[in-house]
C-alpha cells in the first residue's frame, strides 16, 4: 500500500474512533439520567464497535496476523456490538 492510503485509512479510522466514543459517551450519559437498561446496552454495542477498530489496527500493525484474519476478528466483534444494540432497540418497544 502507498503511504497515502495508510495515512487516509488512519485518519478515517481515528474520525470513527471519535465518533464511536462520543456515541458511547452520550449513551452512558442518558443511562445515568435513569434511560434504564436500554442505553447501557447501547453504549456497550457503540463501545465495542470503537474498540474493534482499535483492535483490528493493532492486530494488523503488531502482530503477524493477516488482513483476512484481522477482518475475521473484527467481523465477530461487529456482530456483538451490532446484537448489543438491536437488543437495547428492540427493547425500548
Amino acid at each position: 500500500m502507498t503511504s497515502e492510503i495508510v495515512w487516509f485509512v488512519r485518519i478515517m479510522e481515528g474520525i470513527g474512533l471519535s465518533l464511536g466514543g462520543l456515541i458511547a459517551y452520550l449513551s452512558l450519559k442518558a443511562y445515568r439520567k435513569g434511560g434504564g437498561n436500554n442505553f447501557i446496552l447501547s453504549a456497550l454495542g457503540f463501545i465495542l464497535l470503537t474498540v474493534s477498530s482499535i483492535i483490528e489496527g493493532a492486530m494488523y500493525e503488531l502482530t503477524k496476523a493477516s488482513v483476512f484474519e484481522v477482518h475475521a476478528v473484527r467481523a465477530v466483534i461487529l456482530v456483538a456490538a451490532l446484537t448489543l444494540i438491536v437488543v437495547s432497540v428492540l427493547k425500548m418497544k
